[in-house]
């Protein structure tokens, strides 16, 4: 018999014994390192991201799929499982998530981070009603760590978003009252109510937030917010007299002063009020006539408006006010 033909008896025996199975994917060094705690914190969003960067410096997303996918068939522990169907929710294949989500859940009923992932998938696809029934079993599950925050804050969200505006209030409120001295948890309250146009409760959050601070310069910040929130609202007579509070809290000069009065001249723009613009501006030249950003602005509108012998009285006393100014003569 040929050397050619000699192979042939051993091929029929492979086919015979079954197909020939391709060498399973392995991770690289780094994925392998990230993997040994992903295993241990398999919920944890930013960890498993990690781990598929690394893994893509040398594999490809399909090779990672069928490494997890053939973990789970040799060890369908909670953690692979949960792997796998964080894979198929980046993927896109929310089916398939959710019947790994689903038989993880069936051997761990009690796993926050399985109900809270499963309710970010359920997020994305819309279907609030059952994202909610997850976040409420993960919440009864007493997670540890940032999870409590992260699956209330999003069960607020989506209650907005059922319209159940109520309950996305009272949760909200429930956060705060357990965390009292957590600015950086009221601010993203306040975003929230924001995003979801709750002009009453994003009000009281942002006033909340002002009277807490301590610190001058983020009290103004955060009074410029309050106004925003007002202006928002409808409430632009309030809205004004918050900016003017900020303005009387603010350095002249600064960069908060010209933020300020750009803010309170928008507001008179959008509807054209010109004459309206003026006198406002006149009003707080009563009271801060020392402010040269403020005599600038009312000259330019001066000027704008036609007025040019009030626009000139306005300017000199601009150039009094800052008489060494080379800039503001030429102007």
């Amino acid at each position: 018999m040929s050397p050619r033909l000699s192979i042939f008896p051993a091929l029929l025996a492979a086919f015979a014994a079954g197909p020939l199975r391709a060498q399973t994917p392995q991770p690289n060094d780094k994925a392998a390192r990230v993997l040994e705690p992903l295993l241990k914190r398999p919920g944890s969003g930013p960890l498993f991201e990690r781990f598929v960067n690394v893994w893509l410096d040398t594999g490809t997303l399909d090779d990672l799929g069928r490494f997890l996918a053939r973990r789970v068939a040799a060890e369908p522990s909670t953690p692979h499982r949960l792997l796998l169907a964080l894979f198929h929710a980046r993927q896109g294949e929310s089916v398939r998530a959710l019947e790994q989500f689903r038989a993880a859940l069936a051997s761990d009923p009690g796993s926050a981070d399985i109900w809270y992932q499963k309710a970010l998938l359920e997020s994305r696809t819309l279907d609030f009603e059952a994202a909610i029934a997850s976040l409420g079993k993960c919440l009864a599950a007493q997670p540890a760590g940032e999870l409590p925050l992260q699956a209330a804050q999003l069960l607020g969200r989506l209650e907005a978003r059922a319209g159940r505006t109520e309950a996305a209030l009272q949760t909200w409120r429930a956060l705060m009252a357990s965390r009292p001295a957590d600015e950086e948890l009221r601010e993203d309250i306040l975003e929230l109510q924001i995003a979801e146009s709750l002009w009453p409760a994003a009000q009281e959050t942002a006033a909340a937030l002002v009277e807490q601070t301590a610190d001058p310069y983020r009290r103004v910040l955060r009074r410029m917010r309050l106004g925003d929130v007002l202006d928002r609202a409808g409430q632009r007579d309030k809205a004004l007299d918050t900016f003017a509070a900020c303005l009387a809290d603010t350095g002249a000069g600064s960069w908060l002063e010209k933020e300020i009065l750009s803010q309170i001249e928008k507001l008179f723009r959008r509807e054209d009020d010109l004459s309206g613009l003026r006198a406002h501006f006149e009003k707080l030249l009563a009271a801060h006539a020392h402010r040269a950003g403020l005599q600038r602005a009312q000259a330019r509108l001066l000027m704008e408006a036609g007025e040019t012998e009030a626009a000139i009285a306005c300017g000199r006393a601009l150039m009094a006010l800052s008489p060494g100014d080379r800039a503001v003569r030429e102007e």
